[in-house]
């Protein structure tokens, strides 16, 4: 009902992350909670949708991140873990920029993929993720 009276609905291009999508436009629609309790445990396996499409699912999900900062920034914090693609596209084709996480979060980027450019560090507080 919720949904239905503030005309929101899944929004396929941000696919595989809709579902992310959707609990973003709900954030000043309703009430949300976090729950303890485990209510689902998530099977990896080589055919699920996680594995599949994980490049496209980690861009969809920085871009979520970053409406969500834009349009609630006071739920975002320094300690908010930030996940980059792997990869910047010229044109959407060219692999251009190769960016890679190396040990303590340490940050590359990397022009075509080899001439370092610069780096960085992230510190963030891991999230308890149940599995």
């Amino acid at each position: 009902k919720v949904m239905l009276n503030n005309n929101i609905s899944w929004e396929a291009e941000y696919s595989p992350a809709e579902d992310y999508m959707l609990w973003i436009r709900l954030m000043d629609k309703t009430m949300f909670h976090n729950l303890e309790d485990v209510l689902l445990k998530y099977r990896f396996f080589n055919g699920n949708t996680t594995n599949l499409q994980l490049g496209k699912m980690l861009d969809r999900d920085a871009l979520i991140k970053c409406i969500a900062q834009r349009t609630y920034p006071y739920f975002l914090c320094e300690k908010s873990r930030i996940i980059l693609r792997r990869w910047i596209k010229l044109f959407h084709i060219i692999p251009f920029v190769r960016i890679t996480r190396g040990r303590n979060d340490k940050w590359k980027y990397y022009l075509f993929g080899f001439i370092p450019l610069f780096s960085f560090t992230f510190e963030y507080k891991p999230e308890t993720i149940n599995r």
